[in-house]
């Protein structure tokens, strides 16, 4: 389904000289491992935008995203340039070629899944200045882009992501929420649902499917009123930083399909078995980071530190005391997928501490728990048919380049 960084880059570069496409390749800066971050700047193109491939390291939809794209410019010709980076997280991307280039399924999913912490993500680590809150870490991947926001006026931004299972979504800036009729024909083009509940807490919800761009201003509030500012430990975002007049969306499609056992579960049984993970995590992560220093934390434990730093606001918002839970209720698929990608999640935190010798038979023992969890509500775990991209692609660049 999806190739190694290398090869996919090579791809790029054939792609872009097969179909005689106008365009610079630069370097424009070096990740914290040495590696290339590389620019295409595609000449001639409608409107000025800036593209982003792999904003976060576990998400190589950006592949068939843009190779679609690089085969379909012909549709968008202009006189501005495009500013395409297809993978902006390479040296996470380059670890998490374990799972996408292994036999798919559960086990090699999380135990080669690697996704950094916000504090260590490239998407989340523009510089902040908010009400008294302030974030100034440096990650020269970020910087790169920084340096290339700073330097130019782009009239979109189209970052590209993936969720795992469940539904299709996407975030927008204001100046597109006149454009939501055409962005959820966009969605519907897709054949996926929908998402319906808010992904997160402080994002307006503008139609199925479409939200607000989760500022982190909105998150620092939120954070402010719901628990403590010293919780929060991340920069600003790409579509946070850019210029107001940017349109921005922030695309999110599922990559796996979960084909279900016929198994009834009900409503209040998920959420009772939810909440015994969680405390059970949580129990393993406390043991793992309770008097650590959270600056000698490596990047490869920083997700499960900012899970465990994070513990009261994220157990207020996932498991509401003042929301009653029907005991009767029979779970519909879109409720088991939720709670199996709620499973994995977990996983995912504890798989790097089994290399831990104190915690690792906790570790492997949790995981093994949530792995026979999964195998009594999953039959097949698949890629899924992504054929839609093509249109679905051409349809979000004609609404954000005014088509």
């Amino acid at each position: 389904m999806f190739k190694s960084i290398d090869n996919y880059l090579k791809d790029i570069e054939s792609s872009l000289e097969k179909n005689r496409i106008e365009y610079v390749k630069s370097v424009i800066g070096l990740s914290e491992y040495g590696n290339q971050i590389l620019l295409f700047q595609i000449k001639n193109m409608r409107r000025k935008g800036l593209i982003l491939g792999y904003p976060h390291p576990n998400e190589p939809l950006s592949q068939l995203f843009i190779k679609v794209l690089l085969d379909n410019l012909d549709n968008f010709k202009g006189s501005q340039d495009w500013f395409i980076i297809p993978v902006w997280d390479i040296d996470g991307s380059k670890i998490n070629e374990r799972w996408w280039q292994s036999e798919l399924n559960f086990e090699s999913l999380i135990y080669n899944w690697y996704r950094p912490g916000t504090n260590n993500q490239v998407e989340w680590s523009f510089p902040l200045s908010y009400k008294g809150y302030s974030f100034n870490k440096q990650l020269p991947e970020n910087t790169a882009v920084r340096k290339l926001i700073d330097n130019n006026s782009f009239d979109f931004l189209l970052s590209l992501h993936n969720g795992m299972f469940g539904s299709v979504y996407m975030y927008i800036s204001p100046n597109l929420y006149s454009n939501k009729d055409s962005l959820k024909k966009a969605i519907e083009y897709t054949g996926i649902n929908p998402l319906e509940e808010k992904p997160t807490p402080y994002v307006e919800k503008i139609a199925n499917g479409i939200f607000s761009l989760p500022y982190a201003t909105k998150e620092i509030d939120f954070f402010r009123k719901n628990s403590s500012i010293s919780d929060y430990d991340n920069g600003d975002s790409s579509f946070g930083y850019i210029n107001d007049s940017c349109k921005c969306v922030v695309s999110e499609i599922p990559v796996f399909d979960l084909h279900l056992k016929p198994v009834e579960i009900t409503v209040k049984s998920i959420y009772d078995k939810k909440l015994i993970f969680w405390n059970t995590m949580h129990s393993i992560l406390d043991e793992k980071f309770t008097n650590a220093n959270r600056a000698g934390i490596p990047k490869e434990l920083s997700s499960a530190y900012e899970f465990y730093q994070k513990k009261d606001i994220d157990t207020k918002i996932l498991f509401p005391k003042s929301k009653p839970i029907s005991g009767r209720k029979t779970a519909n698929n879109n409720i088991v997928e939720s709670y199996v990608s709620f499973l994995f999640i977990l996983a995912v935190q504890v798989a790097p501490l089994t290399r831990d010798k104190k915690i690792e038979e906790k570790s492997h023992a949790f995981i093994r728990e949530i792995q026979e969890e999964i195998d009594n509500l999953v039959e097949i775990l698949s890629y899924k048919n992504l054929d839609f991209i093509r249109g679905y692609a051409k349809r979000i660049l004609n609404i954000i380049t005014d088509m």
